[in-house]
């Protein structure tokens, strides 16, 4: 069951990065484009950092319980779950930090 559970946890984890990363590089793309940004443009990059950093929080819920637990350890470590989970907060931050430089560079209201 825990198998299963952690299973679960990381192919909701990849479809929701996925899902991510394809819009926020639109996003991204068309917000450098201009030099200046609309309110509500302003907004949905925040949402987004928002959204980042709760799935950052996720990441760090989810290590915390895994490493509570030798049984959980094992398996997290012997599907690569680590390994993955560290390259996807290495993504998530590194687009995090291009929205804050968008929102940084630009005039906007």
């Amino acid at each position: 069951m825990n198998k299963s559970v952690l299973i679960a946890f990381i192919f909701l984890s990849a479809i929701s990065f996925h899902s991510y990363s394809q819009t926020s590089s639109k996003m991204s793309t068309k917000s450098t484009e201009t030099g200046t940004l609309s309110p509500e443009k302003v907004e949905a990059i925040q949402k987004k950092i928002n959204q980042i950093d709760g799935h950052l929080q996720a990441i760090e819920t989810k290590r915390a319980y895994i490493l509570s637990s030798p049984e959980q350890t094992a398996i997290a470590e012997s599907s690569g779950w680590f390994d993955s989970m560290t390259t996807t907060e290495n993504q998530l931050n590194i687009k995090k930090t291009e929205l804050l430089d968008v929102l940084n560079n630009s005039d906007h209201d």
